[in-house]
């Protein structure tokens, strides 16, 4: 609960801008949202990526869900 009280802070905090600038540096990274999770909104989290302006975001628009394993 000690986290959850910390994190409410920024709970209306657009990242995008610096979400895409670490994306234009090179840095991979991977923005997870259980489908399954009704406190999760993955629905929303699929509009922010998709709406994101960056070098690689027809590309990224294009792709497909693949199912994400950690062996892999």
């Amino acid at each position: 609960m000690v986290v959850h009280t910390f994190m409410l802070g920024d709970w209306m905090t657009s990242m995008q801008s610096r979400i895409t600038y670490l994306l234009e540096s090179g840095m991979k990274m991977l923005v997870y949202s259980g489908d399954k999770d009704f406190i999760c909104n993955w629905r929303g989290g699929e509009a922010w990526t998709n709406a994101a302006n960056w070098t690689h975001a027809d590309e990224f628009r294009a792709a497909q869900y693949v199912d994400w394993k950690e062996s892999e």
